[in-house]
């Protein structure tokens, strides 16, 4: 209710403003409504695929997630080959024949897909899937043409965003229309399961540790992580090319899930976090951390960061000691040194680091004792140290 309002409220202060952000005058061609809303449908098709098939595939039929995905390309596969051709021949004999055409093969997708029973052969859902994604390809590029050439030349820039806002609302109803349907039909089901699961009382079982496998790990997938690993250190410094190949690499976990252990966000995310503050605020602590550590002697500096790393990050002091300009060489290595010797003593230390919770957290009944840790590590951090000032 308060979407739907907001949404009056928007169109109704849209009609009266003199530069709109939307211009409501271009609904009144026919041709740009008629096609704002065929964009809208077509997504609503294609989107309803999208969430509904895997359900059919895994659930239905057995397939792992690797062998249902690799079906399932047979649709965008197809709508990349039809896009092209069909934009190139609606700039020579119009929009109109093959957008018609381009939903007709959609509409006949959609009824081979919904004949799929239990049994059905998995050649006639690649059918299905691949006339869906070819009546997609053939649509989209002329209906965009149509849309974008209805509209005046000062317009075109409102066009462009009306046919982004009709390609996510196509998605967003398609997915929710199929997520009720889906309900609707398997409520029943679905209350029974719940039910089942209730009685039983079973606890959801959690994947084994890497230590606790039993069944062994493709040479073909250490590579891979290998391979990932040394493009991660490659791409480090442009952020582009790490980001894609941080999605190719959760896209490969996925697909290869049953050889996988979960991939566990929350730890690097918070380290990605405090590193990304670490930069940003500890670049202005300069004016504060100069004076001090240039009037402390070498030893009681190395004292003060072991001190300090006991309850804090050595990275966060290493980096903010980096704030000092004209610090001496030896300086340098106190502060490293320091940072260095006492970082067993917590796991703050690591920021908090995964790694070193996994590594520790057998030795601990009832979680790590941040007390018994420090403890323990003090013998062999004594030891480092004096290695490090006297060795």
């Amino acid at each position: 209710l308060g979407a739907a309002a907001l949404l009056f409220l928007f169109f109704l202060v849209e009609r009266r403003s003199a530069d709109p952000m939307l211009d409501l005058s271009l609904f009144s061609v026919p041709l740009f409504s008629l096609t704002t809303l065929s964009a809208i449908l077509n997504y609503i098709c294609i989107y309803s695929i999208t969430f509904m098939i895997p359900f059919y595939l895994i659930q239905g039929r057995g397939m792992n997630a690797a062998q249902a995905g690799l079906l399932i390309t047979v649709e965008p596969i197809l709508m990349a080959i039809t896009a092209p051709i069909s934009g190139a021949l609606s700039d020579r004999i119009g929009s109109r024949w093959p957008g018609v055409l381009g939903m007709a093969f959609l509409g006949a997708g959609l009824f081979i897909l919904s004949t799929l029973g239990p049994d059905s052969p998995l050649w006639l859902v690649g059918l299905g899937l691949g006339i869906a994604g070819f009546g997609t390809g053939a649509f989209i590029s002329p209906n965009t043409s149509a849309l974008m050439g209805s509209a005046p030349r000062t317009r075109q820039g409102v066009a462009s965003g009306v046919l982004g806002t009709a390609r996510n609302l196509g998605m967003v109803l398609g997915i929710g229309l199929a997520n009720g349907c889906y309900y609707l039909i398997f409520r029943g089901e679905l209350g029974r399961l719940a039910a089942a699961a209730r009685a039983g009382g079973e606890a959801p079982v959690a994947p084994p540790s890497w230590d606790e496998r039993e069944t062994p790990i493709p040479g073909w997938i250490l590579g891979v992580h290998l391979a990932f690993l040394a493009w991660t250190v490659y791409s480090a410094h442009y952020p582009v090319l790490f980001i894609g190949g941080f999605l190719f690499f959760l896209a490969f976990v996925m697909a290869t899930q049953h050889h996988q252990n979960n991939v566990v966000m929350r730890g690097p995310l918070l380290v990605g976090f405090f590193l990304a503050g670490l930069v940003v605020h500890g670049g202005c602590q300069g004016w504060w951390i100069e004076p001090v550590l240039l009037s402390l002697h070498d030893q009681t500096l190395m004292l003060g960061a072991t001190l300090l790393t006991a309850f804090n990050d050595n990275a966060a002091i290493t980096y903010l000691a980096a704030q000092v300009a004209g610090i001496s060489a030896t300086a340098k290595y106190a502060v490293v040194a320091g940072a260095v010797a006492g970082g067993g003593l917590t796991v703050i230390a690591n920021a908090p680091n995964p790694a070193g919770y996994s590594l520790l957290a057998r030795f601990f009944h009832f979680g790590i004792s941040p007390l018994g840790l420090a403890l323990g590590a003090l013998p062999p951090t004594l030891i480092v140290y004096g290695c490090l000032m006297w060795l």
